[in-house]
């Protein structure tokens, strides 16, 4: 396997390729290490065409343009591309559920939702960016407090290299406010969180902004059928708030066909698998050899 690395933030590569060398070297793994290779360059046909020409397979982790640009370059015949191409998601809340749920469930939810937008800066594709409330109403200020929770709990993550500050929060609030429709409704402006509710016909004019570090959109639905004209072909996961396996089945009836692939639980969003956008990932990437 050959492997390329990105050229930003050497330090922080150099110090894991060293703890995957001495990790893999000093254990019954070393023979496997002995079949990969990492390199590093800078953009180039000529390499990317060369190792496109002459491998079985490839996996290609990038944005849409960069995938297009690897599917121009010649490959065998029965070269398999396994493409992660941009995607984005959302979260499911049962408004209702928030008002009969015990502190420490909240707790708990909230601080797995904090740590779905915190946790990458929202730059991850499965943390979320818009959230979908079940209720004909808002409940009071039950929404509106569970917000507050989530902004105290992300509060509390800091200091963290890997999440966003509250001037990058300031910035990303302000960039929003810009490119929000005018008749879209503050829910909650923060030093570390801001939702605003725009209405159903709004969303679509939306479908190519992507809000960043603590910003996200509301949409009230009456159901989880509403869903089905308002998400995003390019929706990978759903948060489901509270999450049960009831209406996890119910509701991959209708995003599973629309490319959804994940439903998950509060604060389990970004956590990696092999299964990915929908691809068990080793068996895609393995030569299978049956005896009759």
């Amino acid at each position: 396997s050959i492997i390329r690395i990105s050229q930003k933030n050497k330090e922080v590569i150099s110090k894991l390729m060293n703890l995957i060398e001495q990790n893999i070297i000093h254990n019954e793994c070393s023979k496997i290490f002995e079949y990969y290779t990492f390199i590093s360059y800078g953009h180039s046909d000529e390499i990317n065409n060369y190792l496109s020409k002459n491998v079985d397979l490839r996996l290609l982790w990038g944005g849409n343009e960069t995938i297009k640009r690897f599917k121009t370059y010649d490959t065998k015949v029965k070269c398999i591309d396994l493409p992660f191409p941009n995607r984005t998601s959302s979260a499911y809340i049962d408004i209702k559920y928030l008002t009969k749920a015990s502190d420490k469930e909240l707790n708990n939810i909230a601080e797995g939702l904090a740590k779905d937008i915190f946790i990458f800066s929202q730059r991850a594709c499965s943390s979320p960016l818009i959230i979908f409330g079940n209720g004909n109403q808002l409940e009071g200020n039950n929404f509106i407090n569970f917000l507050k929770l989530v902004n105290k709990k992300i509060e509390a993550f800091k200091p963290n290299p890997s999440g966003f500050s509250k001037l990058d929060h300031f910035k990303a609030s302000s960039d929003l406010s810009l490119n929000i429709p005018d008749n879209a409704k503050p829910l909650l402006i923060s030093d570390y969180l801001t939702v605003f509710q725009v209405k159903h016909h709004e969303v679509k004019k939306l479908s190519n902004y992507k809000p960043l570090n603590g910003c996200l959109i509301y949409v009230q639905v009456d159901g989880i059928e509403n869903i089905l004209e308002l998400i995003s072909p390019n929706n990978q996961t759903t948060i489901l708030i509270p999450f049960s396996e009831k209406l996890a089945k119910n509701i991959i009836k209708i995003l599973g066909p629309l490319g959804t692939h994940r439903l998950v639980s509060a604060g389990n969003a970004i956590n990696m698998h092999l299964f990915w956008d929908g691809y068990d990932i080793l068996s895609c990437l393995s030569q299978n050899v049956q005896f009759y």
